[in-house]
């Protein structure tokens, strides 16, 4: 390069330093430094910040082994606790069940008390005059509020002869005030008008009759209560059946003799006719029911061989 070019050169550079456009870059260049200089101080606060939690990190870490030692104990004896209370849980189920059995028992002790009691009173009256000697008996309707309930729902079933076995939707008949009892009456003076009756059950009750009493007088009294559209259901031990039970050894005598000729526990507890399917087909016939239908035999019931027939009211 001449000494010409060299000297054009400088010239030109002096121009760029003396010109706008140097002093801009280099304004901008200072304000960047100063930039910097605020973030390099922010990294360094950022920097100690993470300089001490590092170091509280690792004070922790000499603890980490004794809180797991701690973790580890407390789960094992979370682990026992559940046990015992499992355990505990399995316990007062068995001792729930228990509590529910012992209080169904003695609420069917209970009941048996009641029963047993009322029978007695029943016995006490006979034996003192009430009802009378000559056989008087006033029917006494015990829930009157109950029956004119069951009225609302169409013409009202009886339960003769209940005893302590009442039905909810039946107005339950016994000559003994036993409890659910809704009319004390005999069988053949009950207080409802002919022809008002949709049905008329009877369980293990017939056969306590004499058959002569049961053809002229109680039956046809029944039927008489009963709608043209009304139905008689009786339930007898079914003689037959017991009898072949017995001839072949699967009924015991004291079984088949108690069956028959009733416990006679109480008076009225006697039975005084005994009954097979079709002998009790033709009673019900004499005594003016028609339709009459067997609906089973020979079905167990406790130390009972039992059967089931249903008729309908005849014209008389």
């Amino acid at each position: 390069m001449s000494w010409r070019g060299f000297r054009d050169r400088l010239r030109r550079i002096k121009a760029t330093i003396a010109g706008d456009s140097f002093a801009a870059e280099v304004d901008s260049l200072r304000q960047e430094t100063r930039d910097l200089l605020t973030h390099s101080e922010a990294l360094g606060t950022r920097l100690a910040e993470a300089e001490s939690r590092t170091d509280r990190w690792l004070r922790l870490e000499h603890h980490i082994p004794g809180l797991l030692a701690t973790v580890s104990e407390t789960a094992g004896s979370l682990r026992r606790i559940r046990r015992e209370v499992d355990t505990q849980e399995v316990e007062a189920g068995r001792q729930q069940e228990q509590s529910e059995r012992l209080g169904g028992s003695v609420n069917e002790l209970w009941d048996h008390v009641r029963t047993v009691r009322a029978e007695v009173m029943h016995e006490l009256r006979l034996r003192t005059g009430e009802p009378n000697r000559d056989g008087a008996f006033t029917p006494e309707i015990v829930d009157k509020e109950r029956i004119e309930d069951l009225a609302t729902s169409g013409p009202l079933r009886l339960n003769l002869g209940c005893g302590h076995i009442v039905f909810p939707e039946y107005v339950n008949v016994d000559m003994r005030a036993l409890p659910g009892v809704d009319v004390v009456a005999r069988l053949d003076d009950l207080p409802f008008e002919a022809e008002s009756l949709g049905e008329i059950h009877s369980a293990h009750v017939v056969e306590h009759f004499p058959t002569d009493v049961l053809a002229g007088t109680l039956l046809p009294y029944w039927r008489d209560l009963l709608r043209p559209d009304g139905v008689l259901s009786v339930i007898v031990p079914d003689g037959a059946a017991m009898v072949q039970g017995l001839a072949n050894g699967t009924i015991p005598f004291a079984d088949y003799a108690a069956v028959l000729m009733g416990e006679q526990e109480y008076e009225g507890d006697a039975h005084h006719s005994v009954f097979s399917p079709e002998s009790l087909v033709d009673l019900l016939e004499v005594a003016g029911f028609v339709d009459v239908e067997v609906i089973a035999v020979g079905r167990p019931l406790d130390i009972c061989l039992e059967m089931e027939v249903r008729a309908k009211p005849g014209t008389g």
